[in-house]
């Protein structure tokens, strides 16, 4: 008897393992992509989570003091009626408002700007009550997108 492999053994040996590594490889692969997409979803989440808590917050600062809220799919205006605003003491009324343009969201205080996100892919805004402003908000990145719904009441906005 000779001590070693034969050649039969040997091929069944190399190809076990070659399955083995190919197998491993596969897995690996996967979950290389897996892990990428799902870092991609969180990212997707927390930006869109921070936006909307901004937006949110700043519907709730105008609210205290609005009269009038107008809803269109693109923005939200406040008007808020201040008794002694103008020069001479007189009512004056000033307007507020949350816009969506170009893939951003402005906020508008009469000729002021400022942005509070960029790279939005959807910004709806509505309003199903008098004193209940809502919106959907999106972002898109890689073929990936999340969308949060967001749903604020003004109870005292008649």
């Amino acid at each position: 008897m000779k001590s070693g492999f034969t050649i039969t053994e040997m091929l069944i040996t190399m190809t076990i393992l070659l399955t083995v590594i190919l197998f491993t490889i596969g897995l690996l692969g996967r979950a290389m992509i897996t892990t990428a997409q799902s870092i991609t979803v969180v990212e997707l989440s927390d930006d869109l989570l921070k936006t909307a808590m901004e937006l949110r917050k700043e519907i709730i600062k105008a609210g205290p003091r609005v009269e009038k809220i107008n809803v269109y799919p693109d923005k939200v205006e406040f008007f808020v009626n201040v008794p002694f605003g103008d020069e001479n003491y007189y009512p004056k009324e000033y307007k507020y408002s949350i816009i969506y343009r170009d893939s951003k969201i402005e906020i508008w205080k009469e000729n002021e700007k400022k942005v509070i996100a960029t790279d939005i892919s959807t910004c709806t805004f509505y309003s199903q009550t008098s004193s209940t402003v809502s919106f959907f908000i999106g972002k898109k990145k890689n073929n990936i997108e999340r969308v949060f719904y967001v749903s604020v009441s003004l109870p005292n906005v008649k």
